[in-house]
C-alpha cells in the first residue's frame, strides 16, 4: 500500500518557475522538486513538560507538478530519517518528519507525518541535507540562531518558514517566524490574518480507509459511519479521492484508483478522520463541505447523517443504483449547523458513493473536501503585528537603558495589553500601558529596567520580544 501526502492548490505561479530552476547538468533531478519549508527546532519550553523536543519536526514541500517517490530517501545530517517503501509526495503537498510522530499528531491534528527520525534538532543551528539512494544531495541547508536569523524561532514559540520555495535557503533572510505560534505544519503558512481563519481538514489525498461495496458494510445500518466502528480486513487503507475514470479531468479528484468497481460493485464506503483543537471548537463560524462526486452520495459526520445527492434510501442500501448518470459539478454544502456534533480530537467524516450501474459507467468519483472556518481575530491584532522593535539602547550610564517601537503603516496602532520581554520562556514580563497609541509613521519609547519592565537590556545583545495582547503572535 502506497502512503500519499496532501497536496495544495495554490503557489501555481512559484511551482512554474521553480521547475525551470531544477537543472543540473542539463537533466532535471526529479528529487529537486523537494524543498525544507518549516522547521521547529526549538520548541518552547512548556510548565510542568519536561520533553519538548517531541514537537520538533522539519516540513517538506513538494514543489513540482507531479507527484514524487520518497523510497530511498534519507535525511544523512542533522538528524537521521528513512523513508519508507513505497512513500510518496503528492505536487503541491506538504509532509511532516517528526522526532515524534504521534505527539505532532495529536498537538497539530494532522495527519501527514513521518518519523520517527534519530537525533535532535540543534537549538544553536546546524546543517539538514536530504541524500537519494545513490547519496546524491537532494536538498541541504544551513540554519542559524543569531544576526538576521528571526529569534523568536529560538524557543520564543514560534517555528523557523520558508518565505517562498524559489529562495536560497542558506540565506537568513529567506527565512522568517511562523504567522502562528507553533507554526503551521503540514499546511501552507498563513499570511494574513484572513488566512489564519481557515483551515482545511480533509483535502484530496487525506489518509482514509474505505470499503467496496459487495456487501453492507455494517447490516444495512449506518454504524460504520459512527466514530467508534470498528474496522475489520474488508477495510482497506487509502488516501481520499476514491473512484475510476479515464478522463484526466476527473482522474485528478482521484488518490485511490478503483479499476475493478465498474463492473463488480455499485457502491464505495469511505472512512476519512480529521482532527480539530479545543480552541478552534471554541472560535469555530462555518463548517463547509465541497464534494467531487459522480453519481451519487451520503455523508456523516461522526455518524449523523448531514447530507447527500443522486441516491434514495435511508441509508441507500449497498446495491441501490444512483438517481441519474452525469458529470456533476462540485457542491458546497454548509455543516455548520452540525457543528454540535464534533468534539476535540478526531473526528470522522464518512460518505457512501454509488454508481449509475454495474458495467454501464464510464466513471464514479468521490472526492471531498472539508473547510474549517474560524471567526476572525481582531482587527488590532493585524496592525499590531506590523510593529517594529526599531532600536535598543544599552549602556549602563544614568541615561537608562530604553527601546525604541516604531509603526511603519500609514494608520495609527493600539499597542494596549501587548507585551515585552527578553525570556523567550516567559514572554510576559511588563504589558504595555492601556490608550498606548503609535501614530503612523511614528515611534513609542519604553524605559527598561529591573523595576519598569522587568528586564534591563545588556550591552552585549540580546533578543527581545514584543508580542500580542494574548501572547497568540510575535510582532
Amino acid at each position: 500500500m502506497k502512503t500519499h501526502f496532501l497536496p495544495h492548490p495554490s503557489r501555481l505561479t512559484q511551482l512554474k518557475l521553480w521547475g525551470l530552476l531544477l537543472l543540473w547538468a542539463g537533466h532535471p533531478l526529479p528529487e529537486a522538486q523537494i524543498v525544507v519549508t518549516e522547521v521547529m527546532y526549538h520548541p518552547q519550553e512548556q510548565a510542568g513538560e519536561e520533553d519538548t523536543e517531541k514537537l520538533e519536526f522539519i516540513e517538506l514541500f513538494n514543489a513540482g507538478q507531479k507527484a514524487l517517490s520518497l523510497e530511498g530517501l534519507s535525511f544523512v545530517e542533522g538528524v537521521m530519517f528513512d523513508f519508507p517503501t513505497g512513500a510518496q509526495l503528492q505536487a503541491g503537498a506538504y509532509l511532516i518528519v517528526a522526532k515524534n510522530a504521534q505527539a505532532i499528531r495529536d498537538h497539530y491534528g494532522i495527519e501527514n507525518v513521518m518519523g520517527n527520525y534519530e537525533g535532535s534538532l540543534d537549538n544553536k543551528g546546524e546543517i539538514l541535507r536530504l541524500v537519494n539512494a545513490l547519496g546524491e544531495g537532494v536538498t541541504r541547508f544551513r540554519y542559524g540562531t543569531r544576526g538576521r536569523w528571526p529569534a523568536s524561532a529560538d524557543g520564543a514559540g514560534d517555528s523557523l518558514v520558508l518565505r517562498q520555495p524559489l529562495l536560497n535557503n542558506d540565506d537568513p533572510e529567506s527565512w522568517t517566524h511562523s504567522f502562528l505560534r507553533g507554526g503551521s505544519p503540514g499546511w501552507q503558512e498563513p499570511s494574513s490574518e484572513a488566512d489564519a481563519t481557515e483551515k482545511r481538514l480533509i483535502q484530496l489525498g487525506s489518509p482514509g480507509y474505505y470499503f467496496k461495496g459487495i456487501q453492507e458494510p455494517s447490516q444495512g445500518s449506518i454504524a460504520w459511519a459512527s466514530p467508534g466502528f470498528e474496522m475489520d480486513a474488508s477495510w482497506l487503507e487509502g488516501p481520499s479521492g476514491y473512484g475510476y475514470s479515464n478522463n484526466a479531468a476527473e482522474a485528478a479528484h482521484l488518490s485511490t484508483r478503483l479499476d475493478d468497481m465498474r463492473n463488480t460493485y455499485l457502491s464505495v464506503y469511505a472512512r476519512i478522520p480529521f482532527q480539530i483543537q479545543p480552541q478552534e471548537l471554541e472560535s469555530l463560524e462555518a463548517l463547509i463541505l465541497s464534494m467531487q462526486y459522480d453519481d451519487g452520495f451520503v455523508a456523516y459526520l461522526n455518524g449523523i447523517r448531514v447530507g447527500g445527492r443522486g441516491v434514495s434510501g435511508t441509508p441507500p442500501a449497498f446495491d441501490q443504483v444512483a438517481n441519474a448518470g452525469s458529470d456533476y459539478d462540485p457542491i458546497t454544502l454548509s455543516l455548520t449547523s452540525h457543528a454540535d456534533s464534533l468534539v476535540a480530537g478526531t473526528n470522522w467524516l464518512c460518505l457512501q458513493g454509488h454508481n449509475v450501474g454495474i458495467g454501464v459507467s464510464s466513471d464514479f468519483i468521490l472526492g471531498p473536501q472539508l473547510t474549517l472556518r474560524l471567526q476572525p481575530r481582531a482587527d488590532s491584532s493585524a496592525q499590531q503585528r506590523s510593529l517594529v522593535i526599531n532600536e535598543v539602547f544599552s549602556n549602563g550610564s544614568d541615561r537608562g537603558d530604553y527601546l525604541e517601537i516604531y509603526n511603519p503603516t500609514d494608520q495609527p496602532v493600539d499597542m494596549t495589553g501587548m507585551w515585552l520581554s527578553d525570556k523567550r520562556d516567559a514572554l510576559n514580563l511588563y504589558q504595555i500601558p492601556a490608550e498606548t497609541i503609535v501614530p503612523p509613521g511614528g515611534f513609542h519609547v519604553v524605559p527598561c529596567s529591573l523595576e519598569t519592565t522587568g528586564f534591563a537590556l545588556s550591552s552585549l545583545g540580546e533578543s527581545v520580544f514584543l508580542t500580542g495582547a494574548d501572547q497568540g503572535f510575535i510582532a
